[in-house]
């Protein structure tokens, strides 16, 4: 340990827990889809936080794997 200690990082942002169902993503996937735009459906997908027992439901949504597959392809 030294005169100046380093500080600890910072804590991650928290990010506002957001109930959608996975109707409102699926349309929310197609909507960005359609407009091309790419970069924020990747923040969109990776922002979700989603429940243990609804992780099932998203994977049911064609929309919902196809937007994922796109921002997969584009990364």
């Amino acid at each position: 340990m030294g005169l100046f200690p380093i500080p600890p990082p910072p804590p991650p942002p928290i990010l506002p827990a957001v109930n959608f169902s996975a109707e409102q993503i699926a349309r929310v996937c197609e909507t960005l889809e359609e407009n091309g735009d790419i970069d924020r459906l990747g923040r969109f997908l990776w922002s979700l936080q989603v429940a243990p027992g609804s992780a099932n439901l998203l994977i049911q949504h064609e929309s919902i794997l196809r937007a994922r597959a796109l921002v997969a392809f584009h990364l």
